[in-house]
């Protein structure tokens, strides 16, 4: 992929198939490739949550709330109590 998007999408598609390492490789990369990005950010950590890389997690989604704070309100949030815990270290992070 060229892009950030095109990384977040492997991530996702990596992430389904269960391919931890190449699911991680390529949020990271996907993150690289943006600084602006909110939905790339929220999807890259839902790749490190998944992969159980709290601190990877909560900096990604702290990025994403930093893009757009009206994410701090989402259901999203509550789908986990692993996620709960994140949203107070990216809203912290943010």
């Amino acid at each position: 992929p060229r892009g950030a998007i095109g990384y977040t999408n492997l991530a996702l598609v990596r992430m389904m198939q269960g391919d931890r390492d190449a699911a991680v490789d390529n949020a990271r990369l996907a993150l690289g490739r943006t600084n602006s990005d909110g939905a790339v950010a929220m999807a890259a950590g839902t790749v490190f949550e998944w992969a159980q890389l709290e601190d990877e997690a909560a900096f990604a989604y702290g990025l994403a709330v930093s893009r757009d704070p009206g994410l701090v309100q989402s259901p999203f949030w509550g789908q986990n109590p692993v996620r709960y815990n994140l949203r107070q270290r990216a809203v912290e992070s943010s």
